[in-house]
């Protein structure tokens, strides 16, 4: 995945992705005729993605129902052309395994409630602005539960 956390992270680490506020740009994938190593270069040098990329953050809003809440995202257009871009440099290197979450399905948020489970406190998130700067690759390292490692920090 490909996301962006609100507060800086070093590579290398392991975390619950739910737990840290974060916005996710690229929904899960599989790399194919690519390495690790290539597509972070890849990004590394995409010019179309780079430069700081402000996150206005709304209220809460449900999400489906009341057992999933997110922070609304107030300027999904920046997230929305960010998201397409990284989609189509990564077009023919990746398979998407939420294809349902592409395109005109892409909803930027930040999840605080999950399945009923409170993972975090909303409240200094709401109303608030953030300088984003960084995407973050990360990889899932837990068949079961949401625990990824930080594989790389991508510049904006």
């Amino acid at each position: 995945m490909i996301v962006s956390f609100l507060d800086d992270k070093p590579v290398g680490v392991t975390l619950e992705p739910p737990k840290n506020p974060h916005i996710t740009i690229k929904k899960k994938f599989k790399l194919v005729d690519l390495n690790e190593e290539d597509l972070i270069k890849k990004l590394s040098a995409e010019e179309s993605i780079k430069g700081v990329k402000h996150l206005k953050l709304g209220g809460r809003k449900e999400h489906g129902d009341e057992n999933n809440e997110v922070i609304e995202v107030l300027n999904p257009e920046v997230w929305q052309e960010l998201h397409e871009r990284i989609r189509q440099v990564l077009d023919s290197y990746i398979v998407s395994r939420d294809p349902h979450f592409e395109n005109n399905n892409y909803l930027p948020h930040v999840t605080w409630k999950m399945n009923g489970t409170v993972n975090l406190d909303p409240k200094p998130y709401i109303n608030k602005t953030f300088d984003v700067t960084t995407l973050y690759l990360i990889e899932r390292v837990h068949p079961t539960e949401s625990i990824a490692k930080i594989l790389a920090k991508i510049k904006l």
